[in-house]
């Protein structure tokens, strides 16, 4: 959306092509309040994203949703939809990040089950309940936090010997009585019949199993950039390697937001790449004409 604001601002013709329903992206993974977005401060991601979705439309923006690109030519800057195809003389790849997940049986069953999606939302849902936490980073620490305060018990695995969390996290949540930690341990699977019963662990004691009646599992995030493979320059972890400018390695392609800033994934970091790229865009192109 910030791409596309600052392209038709500097009098470019933006089509921006989003398979969601939706403009908005990760926001609408947050359910807790945005506060370090400088001039904004809203209740949760949905509110931001209503936002900013407001302000593209109302700018110069050609806007298709609900519809998922089939296929995408670098080369020729081509993008197939259902039985149209759209060709740009720039493209802007800004197709984020998903959470990680294991791959062990359970992990799928849904909310209905008690698997949590966020410990902002569900923490009405687990009053006086048993939660396991997969993870080891701020957002696994940050929601053993929100957690502890409605669940009776919450269970924080991690592979690791150590957190990666900020410190902060990690000390309040080994500040509360009701927390409890399982390191060097993986989850290798969720059990149950109608509801969630028990995790299966494999840690320093062997197997064994946990009783509990959720799970949240928060693993980190991976770039959406499958379709990108061969054909721009991928690091090892699958982002996308740009310049200052933004710039991938195929000409006329550039890519913004998490996919090209895995360090610092914020609102504020997506917004300024897509008015980096698009004053890129609007230079290279000019430049072009001139030539």
């Amino acid at each position: 959306m910030s791409s596309a604001v600052w392209c038709s601002d500097l009098g470019l013709k933006p089509l921006l092509i989003d398979k969601s329903d939706r403009l908005g992206g990760q926001l609408w993974w947050i359910h807790n309040p945005i506060s370090n977005y400088l001039g904004i401060q809203t209740a949760n991601g949905a509110q931001l994203a209503t936002i900013f979705e407001k302000q593209t439309q109302n700018q110069d923006v050609e806007i298709i949703t609900g519809q998922a690109v089939a296929s995408a030519d670098l080369s020729t800057r081509t993008f197939q939809l259902g039985d149209r195809s759209f060709t740009g003389d720039a493209v802007i790849i800004a197709s984020g990040v998903r959470r990680r997940r294991l791959g062990i049986p359970g992990e799928d069953r849904g909310l209905d089950w008690g698997i949590l999606t966020s410990g902002a939302r569900d923490r009405e849902m687990v009053k006086g309940k048993r939660v396991v936490i997969v993870g080891g980073g701020d957002a696994a620490l940050e929601n053993a936090l929100i957690l502890s305060g409605h669940a009776d018990q919450v269970t924080v695995i991690h592979r690791g010997a150590e957190f990666s969390a900020r410190c902060e996290f990690v000390d309040a949540a080994r500040g509360q009585s009701n927390v409890d930690f399982v390191m060097r341990a993986n989850l290798l699977g969720i059990e149950g019949s109608e509801q969630v019963e028990r995790a299966v662990v494999d840690g320093m004691d062997g197997v064994r199993t946990i009783d509990c009646d959720a799970v949240l599992i928060r693993i980190g995030v991976e770039p959406n950039t499958d379709f990108l493979a061969g054909q721009v320059l991928l690091d090892d972890r699958r982002y996308v390697v740009v310049d200052t400018q933004l710039r991938t390695s195929k000409a006329g392609v550039w890519a913004v937001g998490d996919i090209s800033g895995p360090i610092a994934m914020t609102i504020a970091g997506a917004v300024g790449h897509g008015a980096v790229a698009a004053a890129s865009i609007y230079r290279s192109l000019r430049e072009d004409a001139t030539t």
